[in-house]
């Protein structure tokens, strides 16, 4: 029996767990290893991206933010800590970043498949 009254609204906000899917969806299609949930010295990252001899290129991070998607919170504590590892940290805000953002990745991942990380463990987000 169906609920009647239960209905899925949407027009509500997507999610950010949906902008993960799809952004997973999307590594994975193209052949970007990307790991979800990943844990590390006391941090738990939303995904990371790492090369075939498992070397974490970029961490990935999902923040539901509808209308500022540039802002990033570089005075918070996440921040400073995630910066600190000298890795890529990609914030991707919403559906409107995924495309740019997984470009990004993707050149990362290609640049750097093979181990040779060269410039990209220069400190940088986007």
């Amino acid at each position: 029996m169906l609920c009647e009254y239960m209905k899925f609204n949407s027009h509500k906000r997507k999610h950010s767990a949906n902008v993960q899917a799809e952004f997973y969806r999307m590594c994975r299609n193209s052949g970007v290893n990307i790991c979800l949930e990943f844990k590390y010295q006391n941090c738990r990252f939303d995904a990371v991206i790492y090369n075939n001899d498992n070397d974490i290129l970029a961490l990935i991070e999902y923040k539901n933010k509808r209308h500022d998607r540039s802002y990033i919170n570089k005075d918070g504590r996440q921040y400073k800590k995630y910066s600190s590892y000298g890795i890529p940290v990609v914030y991707v805000m919403n559906f409107v970043d995924l495309k740019e953002k997984f470009t990004f990745v993707k050149n990362i991942f290609f640049d750097n498949k093979h181990g040779s990380k060269g410039d990209q463990r220069k400190n940088s987000e986007s």
